[in-house]
């Protein structure tokens, strides 16, 4: 059995301009790095955390980078678990993609697990490898306690396969809010959902973000 703690990373540049991220590799803001700061005040308290394991992206880096240096431990990276690549996306405002791109763009909004960004990945095939990096993870940590630095879009369609809802339902499933925390245990092959998107340990510096890929 693997105990995993996975957090979405910490308010990014682009979660504050509200432009489309993507795999653009965007730094977190001066309140992102507080939120990771604080986050890793929490799960080093409160997790017994044998190791450390985050996107390649330098938003989930700088956010797993504070409970490494608090516990002295490195950083592992798993590119399978990068955001989702926006293609034409990337780099415009949400406005810009609707007028540019409005049909794909709809079926974003409404039926997110059935879309695709213009020129880039589909839901689906986001969930398929990042479901692929998430039990390399915890095949390689059975028996351990692992933290898990990834994004929002990742935790969208990993959290939606583990409930067991279909494409056409995804858009169900709330978006993560940054720095917060999911809880998941794999065993015999299995993943099971303890606790999702918890944020209570930011306080006053939690923010609340409706855009599901930053």
């Amino acid at each position: 059995m693997t105990h995993l703690i996975i957090s979405r990373h910490g308010y990014s540049e682009y979660n504050k301009t509200r432009m489309y991220t993507g795999q653009v590799d965007v730094p977190l803001t001066e309140l992102g790095l507080r939120q990771a700061e604080r986050t890793a005040q929490y799960v080093a308290k409160t997790y017994p955390i044998d190791a450390i394991y985050s996107s390649d992206l330098c938003r989930a880096m700088s956010t797993a980078l504070p409970l490494a240096q608090a516990l002295g431990l490195p950083v592992i990276q798993e590119p399978l678990i990068k955001e989702i690549y926006g293609g034409l996306w990337e780099n415009l405002y949400m406005p810009e993609i609707d007028e540019r791109y409005h049909d794909d763009y709809q079926v974003y909004k409404t039926t997110i697990g059935l879309a695709r960004c213009t020129g880039g990945e589909s839901l689906m095939e986001l969930q398929a490898r990042a479901l692929e990096g998430m039990r390399r993870i915890a095949k390689e940590n059975d028996g351990k306690t692992v933290f898990v630095s990834t994004h929002g879009g990742v935790l969208l369609v990993l959290s939606a396969y583990w409930l067991g809802l279909p494409p056409e339902r995804m858009h169900e499933t709330p978006p993560a809010t940054n720095s917060s925390l999911t809880e998941v245990i794999y065993d015999k092959g299995e993943f099971k959902i303890v606790k999702y998107s918890f944020d209570d340990h930011l306080g006053e510096l939690r923010v609340e973000n409706d855009m599901h890929l930053q």
